[in-house]
């Protein structure tokens, strides 16, 4: 028997799965068997007479519809779905159970399985040997379509994640700040006559939201990249297929890559933000039709290239999202895409040339092989959504080749210099980079459960702090201040409500109030959109609203101690 799959197979692409949904219900309804070869295959002379005439639908008269049959006790089905283990109320005969016959439920995560030999261990137990069904075998004459809209998006905040070496070494690449919220709504409508399939229509949308920022500390020589994986996300399914319900899934895994290519010591630092919605998908219409769906859009802006060091440079770091769909444990195809920031420089310590890069990008194939029409490809086209670019000139007197270390630390940050270093002098290190002595700008007192309206451009905000204790970034706008105090220990959450990163980009911050002023070594979290610490009964906090770089505008922020 021949497996006829729908493979969506696809390289780089970003945060955003796509048409993973017509691979895997085309992998599901195109099956993994010429018709005319399974039906037979072991089967009596009654189950081969019938699939030689038209039975009405909407189920074959192969198909056993497992859930419905009350003669079953217990099933047990192994990890590979080769072996289905039925243990029966009632003699195996009365059940249906023959060689040919199609096995269909919803436990186990769902199964479409032919049975290609039985065994009776005893008079009420049976044991098949199952290989794959597809669903134009198992359905007649049947309209399956289904909408997954799967509501609020799943935000992964990756911030602080470390690639390669560690904070004070020669090779040291992470990713400052970063995060991710992805949305996927998925719509299938599909028509299936007798042994075939005739209309596929699978199309899949992705929401995507990105704020990506890399660290790149490097040495003379070095060509170097990897990934890490930052989450897998699992989304049910659930469709209506006449009688029955069948099972599946959309699984997404989140991963965190770099690339790095260094012609000599320095560091550099990029910064992206992006949004966008991906619609990728078709229409397959029989004997051989295909109609490509795919609108592609992403916005957002590049910052500018921050670079050290004399020696050349070109690298990037990218957030990606593979999705992976499966029907009654049919797997389908699965559909990558990538949004990135990077950039390239050139020069030596007198003058060097920077361009800072970034945007969406992708590339597709879905192979199909429908019954004995044979395998296909249909390259779906190449996604690049570039955001424009940014160039600049470095030189001698900005401090190219100095001792200056990287944002958040690394080599050269030992010196004896009051400035941002580590010692203990009174120069502006309060714990944190543009730590401030002052007071902050005049709290307003917040209760638990409380919502509020605040603006970082108006009256009651100001620039007091631009930098906080482990947290790289530049914060020198204003910032809006509120305090509260515990009145019993536990976990609590303050966050934006409804952020609009892309709008204005706040981030949220918890400082330690105790010693009556604003300063960044005070830190005790903080998160893009949502903040959570473990308060102490009677301690004092200031939580903060702070704009990133020159970020200022208008936000509702919100206490939940209960969280």
């Amino acid at each position: 028997m021949e497996t006829s799959l729908i493979q969506v197979c696809s390289v780089r692409k970003i945060r955003c799965t796509v048409l993973v949904l017509v691979v895997v219900l085309m992998v599901a309804l195109s099956g993994c068997s010429h018709l005319g070869d399974s039906v037979d295959q072991g089967a009596t002379g009654d189950a081969s007479a019938e699939s030689d005439a038209h039975p009405p639908g909407p189920l074959h008269p192969d198909t056993l519809l497992v859930d419905d049959e009350n003669c079953l006790d217990v099933i047990e089905i192994s990890d590979e779905l080769r072996t289905i283990s039925l243990s029966l109320h009632c003699d195996p005969t009365d059940f249906g159970l023959q060689p040919g016959r199609i096995l269909l439920g919803s436990t186990h995560s769902g199964y479409l399985r032919r049975i290609d030999s039985l065994e009776f261990p005893d008079d009420m137990r049976a044991i098949a040997s199952t290989s794959p069904a597809t669903l134009a075998e198992a359905f007649t004459d049947i309209d399956i379509a289904g909408h997954w809209d799967f509501g609020s998006r799943e935000v992964i905040d990756f911030s602080g994640r470390t690639l390669q070496g560690e904070e004070g070494a020669s090779t040291f690449i992470a990713a400052p700040r970063g995060s991710l919220q992805v949305n996927p709504e998925l719509a299938v409508d599909v028509k299936l006559g007798f042994l075939s399939v005739k209309r596929v229509e699978a199309i899949l949308s992705v929401n995507l939201d990105v704020d990506l920022d890399g660290l790149f500390v490097h040495e003379a020589s070095e060509e170097m990249g990897g990934f890490i994986d930052l989450e897998t996300i699992h989304h049910p399914l659930d469709v209506e297929a006449g009688p029955t319900r069948l099972i599946g899934e959309l699984r997404m895994v989140v991963r965190l890559g770099y690339r790095n290519l260094a012609a000599g010591p320095g560091w550099a630092q990029t910064a992206m933000v992006g949004s966008g919605r991906i619609e990728m998908g078709g229409t397959w219409t029989r004997p051989d039709s295909w109609e490509n769906h795919w609108v592609p859009g992403f916005s957002g802006e590049v910052f500018p290239l921050e670079v050290h060091g004399g020696g050349g440079w070109e690298g990037e770091l990218f957030v990606q999202v593979e999705s992976y769909l499966s029907l009654q444990q049919v797997e389908g195809s699965s559909f990558r895409v990538e949004a990135w920031s990077g950039g390239d420089a050139s020069g030596d310590c007198e003058e060097k040339n920077w361009t800072a890069r970034g945007g969406l990008r992708g590339e597709a194939m879905m192979r199909l092989g429908f019954f004995d029409d044979g395998p296909r490809d249909e390259h779906m086209p190449d996604l690049d959504e570039p955001l424009a670019p940014l160039s600049g000139t470095v030189g001698a007197a900005d401090g190219l080749c100095t001792d200056e270390a990287p944002p958040g630390g690394g080599p050269g940050d030992d010196d004896d210099s009051a400035a941002g270093d580590d010692d203990d002098s009174a120069a502006g290190d309060d714990g944190g980079a543009g730590a401030d002595d002052g007071i902050c700008a005049q709290a307003t007192a917040l209760s638990c459960g409380e919502s509020v309206v605040g603006d970082t451009s108006g009256p009651l905000a100001g620039a007091v702090i631009d930098g906080y204790e482990g947290v790289v970034g530049n914060y020198e706008a204003p910032e809006q201040s509120f305090e509260w105090t515990a009145s019993s220990s536990g976990s609590v959450e303050f966050g934006l409500v409804d952020p609009e990163p892309m709008s204005v980009d706040h981030d949220v911050f918890v400082l330690d109030a105790g010693s009556g002023l604003c300063l960044a070594g005070d830190f005790v979290n903080w998160g893009f959109h949502t903040v959570a610490f473990d308060a102490v009964a009677g301690a004092t906090y200031l939580l903060i609203v702070d704009g990133y770089d020159t970020a200022a505008g208008a936000f509702t922020a919100q206490l939940d101690c209960s969280p």
